[in-house]
């Protein structure tokens, strides 16, 4: 058996009431092999038992190197254009930016055109039909595919009439893509911004400014760059907040109306036993769907029927319609339930230790998890005349598999809640 003596020590630091590390360790292997089969069969990949470890081997390699090496971040700059200053943030996993447009006038007889233009050039068109518009607010929410946006990016959206498609309304804005740090450690760690226009010969400012209210969180000044292009932004593990998204400016310190370039961040801190398992398990099916990816043939994932959509996984264009299905089916679930099923399949508590926690015997809690996984299996599968037979549960086993890629792992205070 392999072993990883970093891995065992970081999981036996979150939680050192479990026993020795090598507990831990064998704890680590037994959340990650369940995911592995589980991403696998999404992937209609054949497998067998070698591809099972092989892949285990190459998640446990890649945390061992990643907790021996400095915690530094890549993040990548944009120019800001300081006359067009609304940004809207997106985050990495996001599928659509959400636009409202407020109308004064009543709503147009046939509807709407939304045209999305770069440098004057059309990228993205989509048609509103006058039903999507809320009479009670005089309101028209609009969606444009994240695909289209990239980051640093200035954009125009304009909503025409469907009919003589003249002018309505227009929004102009960046889009700044939100990147998570993954603080594996309680350390000091290093931002380094990178834009082709740093140059060694020039100092520079960073001011982190809370990206909701504005205040200033950090600001630090002379910061040297000894490589051209890539700026090391040296951090404190206290000065950024968990899961807070900060708005990070970078210009020449003392410079008069130098560039600023700019970028948001969120600091994610895995100091529980919870937030290090769920890092372990995101981790895993990043790597397994590689994995699977590179061992399929394409012909053999063509021709899929529909009920196998959602087993493709996110990635997948035809993915996302199911993806986003579950993730409201199960933000819609009895916070009770949906603690129960996060505990369980993302955490890897047994059902004895849920059953304590919410003082109801294993069956019932087994049996209320079963029929909520049921219910959002079949929200996903609506929209199907007629489901082959063992479409639910293939749905299923693709639910507990993803739950970690749409669910953000933050329920620990509806559990301490439930009564």
């Amino acid at each position: 058996m392999a072993w990883y003596p970093l891995v065992s020590s970081w999981m036996h630091e979150a939680d050192p009431s479990a026993g020795r590390p090598v507990e831990a360790y064998l704890a680590t292997q037994a959340l990650v092999e369940p995911i592995l089969i589980s991403r696998f069969r999404s992937c209609n990949l054949h497998f067998y038992d070698t591809d099972v470890a092989d892949c285990r081997d190459k998640i446990l390699d890649r945390l061992e190197r990643r907790l021996a090496e400095p915690m530094e971040f890549k993040v990548k700059l944009a120019p800001l254009h300081e006359e067009r200053m609304e940004a809207i943030s997106l985050a990495s996993s996001a599928i659509h930016a959400a636009f409202v447009f407020e109308l004064d006038a009543d709503p147009a007889s046939r509807g709407y055109i939304v045209r999305l233009l770069t440098a004057g050039r059309q990228i993205w068109a989509g048609e509103y039909p006058d039903g999507q518009y809320d009479s009670r607010t005089s309101t028209l929410s609009v969606q444009v595919p994240a695909g289209h946006l990239r980051h640093g990016e200035f954009y125009v959206l304009e909503l025409r009439s469907a009919v003589k498609e003249d002018l309505v309304a227009a929004r102009e804005f960046h889009i700044v893509r939100v990147e998570a740090l993954h603080l594996l450690r309680v350390a000091s760690y290093s931002i380094v911004g990178s834009h082709a226009d740093f140059a060694p010969s020039v100092k520079y400012r960073a001011v982190f400014h809370d990206a909701g209210s504005g205040a200033e969180v950090v600001d630090l000044i002379n910061l040297p760059c000894p490589e051209g292009g890539r700026l090391p932004i040296d951090v404190a593990y206290g000065q950024l907040g968990h899961e807070q998204d900060v708005r990070l400016s970078v210009s020449a310190h003392g410079a008069d109306r130098a560039p600023t370039y700019f970028a948001c961040i969120r600091a994610v801190r895995h100091e529980s036993l919870k937030s290090r398992r769920g890092f372990v398990a995101r981790m895993a099916r990043n790597i397994a769907h590689e994995y699977a990816l590179r061992k399929t043939p394409e012909e053999s994932l063509e021709g899929l029927p529909i009920e196998e959509i959602p087993a493709r996984g996110a990635q997948e264009a035809e993915g996302r319609v199911a993806t986003l299905l579950a993730k409201s089916a199960v933000e819609r679930l009895p916070e009770r339930t949906r603690a129960m099923l996060l505990e369980h399949e993302i955490e890897g508590r047994s059902w004895a230790e849920i059953a304590r926690t919410y003082g109801i015997s294993e069956a019932k809690a087994k049996q209320d998890v079963s029929r909520a996984l049921t219910k959002v299996s079949e929200v996903v599968l609506a929209g199907e005349s007629e489901a082959a037979r063992g479409a639910v549960q293939r749905v299923v086993d693709w639910i507990k598999g993803t739950l970690v890629d749409f669910v953000p792992v933050r329920h620990n205070k509806e559990k301490d809640n439930v009564h």
